[in-house]
């Protein structure tokens, strides 16, 4: 399956999406906008559609790849290769409404919450994932040109670097892990834990390899090379999925929006005296 609900607006603001269906007929409805940087593009048998409904709220409904009134533009990523991505529009694409819909009317936002609440973890566990075979290449690399002479010693730098990346891969796991517990469970902060997980967890990738990458020398910017590879598939996961500005701003509205207006009260009080 795809999942079709990134528009040109961004992946994350789900509310904000344009693309509409209309009435066709009792009990049919016909759809029609465009959906961005769509997965599986070509390889997909069908794709999870994001809508307005007629009614104006947020469906979502299951499309047969092969069905009438899709237009599929491929693009080529920078990283993350091995499956086609791009843009699908749909021009008056139809829908049975009692046989294709996802739940109600109207659910898909809930949807849309429950899948990613779940996806997330799953796409941070990749990136951490990354970034311990990358550590672990590094380490392994260090250790032969040790043991054959090649370098005296290696430096502390160098040692501090393998230390704290380590620690940092392990923490950010240790989060995922407790993310997909909550959501296997479908714990109320499950979507709030799962979103900024997956904000600092990939973050955290990027940077334990940008650290990492220096310690192999030159050979590591080989475009052929696995550390090389992994940079630019770990930069593809600062977009996918939301760009992280935007999954860190949402989960600190859903914090704040979680304290009881008088609860702050005390603490300001306190803070005052002081």
């Amino acid at each position: 399956m795809g999942i079709a609900a990134t528009e040109r607006h961004g992946g994350s603001r789900i509310r904000e999406i344009t693309t509409q269906a209309r009435i066709a007929g009792t009990g049919r409805w016909l759809l029609t906008g465009e959906k961005c940087w769509v997965s599986r593009l070509t390889e997909a048998t069908g794709f999870v559609a994001f809508f307005r409904d007629p009614d104006g709220q947020i469906s979502a409904a299951i499309i047969d790849a092969r069905g009438a009134g899709l237009e599929r533009e491929v693009t080529e990523p920078s990283g993350l290769g091995g499956w086609s991505w791009g843009t699908l529009r749909l021009h008056d694409v139809p829908v049975e409404v009692d046989k294709q819909l996802l739940g109600a009317p109207g659910e898909g936002l809930a949807i849309f919450h429950r899948h990613f609440t779940a996806f997330r973890p799953l796409v941070t566990a990749t990136a951490l994932g990354t970034a311990a075979s990358v550590h672990q290449h590094v380490l392994s690399a260090l250790a032969t040109r040790r043991q054959a002479g090649i370098l005296a010693r290696i430096r502390d730098n160098a040692l501090i670097t393998l230390g704290r990346t380590h620690a940092e891969i392990l923490a950010e796991l240790t989060a995922v892990l407790t993310a997909g517990r909550l959501a296997a469970n479908n714990h109320p902060l499950a979507d709030l834990i799962a979103r900024s997980g997956k904000a600092a967890g990939a973050d955290t990738a990027n940077r334990v390899v940008a650290h990492l990458a220096p310690l192999i020398g030159a050979a590591g910017y080989q475009r052929a090379h696995p550390v090389a590879k992994a940079r630019a598939d770990l930069a593809g996961l600062l977009y996918a999925d939301g760009i992280h500005d935007s999954l860190y701003r949402s989960a600190g509205q859903a914090l704040l929006q979680r304290v009881p207006m008088d609860a702050t009260v005390p603490a300001l009080v306190n803070l005052r005296a002081a």
